[in-house]
């Protein structure tokens, strides 16, 4: 197996900039129905790729605190693979 070619953080940068351009598209695409209805505006954090980019940071935070010590790396594990609640993304 070989090497990763883009750093986590790289890869990140790059979801974020394409959950940009994906927001910036559906609002365009939804324009002219948004003069005749309400349509909800996308943000980036809303796309699948805004999504992936905020799940990669949550992962690599959650290896840092293990790779630092953490008192209970199998707890650290299980917050980060537990699928937030909309009570802990406010």
């Amino acid at each position: 197996m070989t090497g990763l070619r883009s750093t986590p953080a790289e890869i990140v940068d790059d979801l974020r900039e394409l959950a940009d351009l994906a927001a910036d598209e559906m609002n365009e695409d939804n324009a002219a129905l948004a003069k005749v209805m309400d349509v909800p505006t996308w943000r980036p954090e809303d796309t699948t790729e805004g999504q992936a980019a905020d799940l990669i940071e949550r992962y690599r935070g959650a290896l840092q605190e293990i790779e630092s010590g953490a008192a209970d790396p199998r707890g650290v594990a299980v917050a980060a693979l537990t699928e937030p609640t909309e009570a802990s993304d406010t």
